[in-house]
């Protein structure tokens, strides 16, 4: 009989090993005993792990060298990430100008696995430096776009799959041109759900207000309107407000 509890328990010992490897747990709580001057002994001390993990959550540490998907797996982790974005590139100057690969390089110092597409899609729909520039961006502007683009890309994607399909070779989806009062009802409809529903979040009020009053009378794209939320005014307060909503955000 004794045998047999000790196999029992040795099986379920197997398995909780299997988890914790799975999720990291006791690498995690190792590496917090060797930083806390435990190493010899190799004691866990769970609870102060838990206490400092907890302390970088709220103080918004915890985005730093994070992988993408745990970037983009909650708003506070989003609004985190944009807080420090913003921290380490405020030093550049305004009217510094890169290039597209560029500026990919440099926020994937931020985030090694930051894929491509989404700097892109910014890239796509923020206006050029200037004429003469070669299409470069300004890269504060870029920052402040793809900052919205990690915070609002749901609600983009999702207002830019409001409109009909008609990609074809010739026509990038971003080209599409739609009329005018369906671009007017897409921003509508989507403004009009209720964030308890479960919904991503949007952009205020304002903002979408000023976007849909700055629409083409016709030939409206969805660049065009993806563009209405990265011009220089609408960027700007957007980011803005960002930043304030993370100040007064609390995960706890």
């Amino acid at each position: 009989d004794d045998d047999d509890d000790d196999g029992v328990d040795n099986d379920d010992d197997s398995d909780d090993d299997d988890a914790d490897s799975e999720f990291g747990v006791t690498d995690r709580f190792a590496a917090a005993s060797r930083r806390n001057g435990d190493a010899e002994s190799g004691r866990l001390e769970p609870v102060l792990f838990l206490q400092r993990f907890f302390a970088r959550v709220a103080a918004g540490e915890h985005v730093v060298d994070a992988r993408f998907a745990y970037i983009m797996a909650t708003e506070w982790n989003r609004l985190c990430f944009v807080c420090f974005m913003h921290r380490s590139f405020a030093h550049v100057k305004r009217s510094r100008c890169v290039g597209l690969a560029d500026a990919v390089q440099l926020v994937q110092l931020l985030c090694h696995d930051f894929p491509q597409e989404l700097p892109k899609l910014c890239w796509d729909v923020l206006p050029p430096a200037s004429e003469g520039d070669g299409g470069r961006r300004q890269f504060l502007a870029f920052v402040q776009g793809l900052a919205l683009w990690v915070v609002y890309s749901d609600f983009f994607m999702d207002l830019a799959a409001r409109f009909p399909d008609h990609e074809s070779a010739d026509e990038p989806w971003l080209d599409v041109q739609v009329p005018r009062s369906d671009a007017v009802q897409a921003i509508r409809a989507l403004a009009a759900v209720p964030l308890a529903s479960g919904m991503v979040i949007r952009p205020p009020r304002f903002i979408l207000t000023r976007v849909t009053e700055s629409l083409p009378a016709s030939g409206v794209t969805v660049r065009s309107l993806l563009s209405g939320f990265m011009a220089d005014e609408a960027r700007h307060d957007l980011f803005e407000f960002v930043l304030r909503m993370r100040d007064k955000s609390s995960p706890f």
